[in-house]
C-alpha cells in the first residue's frame, strides 16, 4: 500500500466522521440548555430537525459502510500464480514410446562421447606440446661428445697427423716406407670419418666394422676410396703383399680429393663452439 492510498483512506474516514458528528449535533442542540422552556411552535421544528439529523446520520453510516467496503480498505488481495498443468495421459503407441526412449539413450551417449573426445583431444594436445617442448630443448642443448682417440692401436687424433696427410704419405712412399705411408693414409681417413663426418666408430672396431660406418656417412666415390685404402692396408699389414707404385701413389693423391684439409669443421670444434655459445647465453 502506497502513502497516497493511505492518506486517501484516512481522509474519507475523517469526512464521514465529521458528517456523523454534525448530524448528531443538530438533533441534540436543543438539549444543551437544561431547564430552558422551548418557545411556542419550536417543538415541531425541533422534531423535524431531529428527524433530518437521524436521516443524515443513517446516510453517513451508509456512506461509511460503502467507503469501508471499497477495494482500498479491503484486506484481501487476488494474485495470479503460475501452476504446472496436469500432464495429459500419453496414448501414443508402444513403438513410439520405444523410439522416444531410444532417442534419449542416443542423446545421452552422444553427450558422453563428446565429453570423452574433448578429454582425449586435450590429452593429445598436452602430449604434443610436451613433445615439441622437448624437441625445442634438445635443439639448444649441447651434448658432450665422447670421441675415440685410438681405433685399435692406431692414433687418430688430429694432433698426431700432419697438416697435409696425402703429401706426407706420398713422401714416405717415395722413400720406400710403404707401411708407414699406408698407415698414415688409413689413420687420416679414420680421423676424418670420426671428427668431420661423425661416423659412429668406436675404439674397439676392426677394419671390417669401420667400413659400414664409413658407408653410412660418405658419398659413393669417397666410400670407394676408403674401401680401396682398407683393402690395401690389410694386404700390406696382414698378408705382406705390397701395392705397385702407381696404385700406392694414386691412394696418396686421392686422399686430398676426398678428405681435403679444412673442408669441414670437425665435431670437436662444433661441440666447443656450442659450449661457448651456451656459456655466453647463460
Amino acid at each position: 500500500m502506497t502513502m497516497t492510498k493511505f492518506l486517501v483512506r484516512i481522509g474519507w474516514v475523517v469526512i464521514v466522521a465529521c458528517a456523523a458528528c454534525v448530524a448528531m449535533a443538530q438533533t441534540t442542540y436543543a438539549e444543551v440548555l437544561p431547564g430552558a422552556e422551548p418557545a411556542p411552535g419550536t417543538q415541531e421544528a425541533i422534531a423535524r430537525r431531529r428527524a433530518e439529523g437521524l436521516k443524515q446520520e443513517a446516510k453517513a453510516r451508509v456512506t461509511m459502510a460503502e467507503v469501508l467496503a471499497s477495494p482500498d480498505f479491503s484486506t484481501e488481495q487476488t494474485m495470479r500464480v503460475p501452476a504446472l498443468k496436469k500432464r495429459v495421459a500419453d496414448d501414443s503407441p508402444d513403438w513410439m514410446k520405444y523410439l522416444e526412449r531410444f532417442g534419449r539413450f542416443v542423446a545421452r551417449a552422444l553427450r558422453a562421447g563428446v565429453w570423452i573426445l574433448g578429454a582425449m583431444a586435450v590429452a593429445v594436445l598436452l602430449v604434443t606440446l610436451h613433445g615439441w617442448w622437448r624437441m625445442a630443448a634438445n635443439r639448444v642443448r649441447v651434448h658432450a661428445v665422447s670421441l675415440p682417440t685410438h681405433v685399435g692401436e692406431l692414433d687418430i687424433r688430429a694432433a698426431s697427423l700432419p697438416e697435409d696427410v696425402g703429401a706426407a704419405a706420398r713422401a714416405r712412399w717415395q722413400v720406400g716406407d710403404v707401411t708407414g705411408s699406408l698407415s698414415l693414409l688409413y689413420r687420416g681417413a679414420l680421423s676424418a670419418l670420426v671428427l668431420r663426418h661423425a661416423a659412429p666408430i668406436r675404439s674397439s672396431y676392426t677394419e671390417a666394422e669401420c667400413l659400414p660406418a664409413a658407408k653410412a656417412r660418405l658419398p659413393a666415390d669417397a666410400y670407394a676410396y676408403v674401401d680401396a685404402l682398407t683393402r690395401a692396408w690389410l694386404q700390406t699389414v696382414y698378408a705382406g703383399r705390397h701395392l705397385d707404385d702407381a696404385a700406392g701413389l694414386a691412394l696418396c693423391d686421392g686422399f686430398a680429393v676426398h678428405f681435403p684439409t679444412g673442408r669441414v669443421a670437425t665435431v670437436a670444434t662444433v661441440a666447443t663452439a656450442g659450449r661457448s655459445a651456451s656459456g655466453a647465453a647463460a
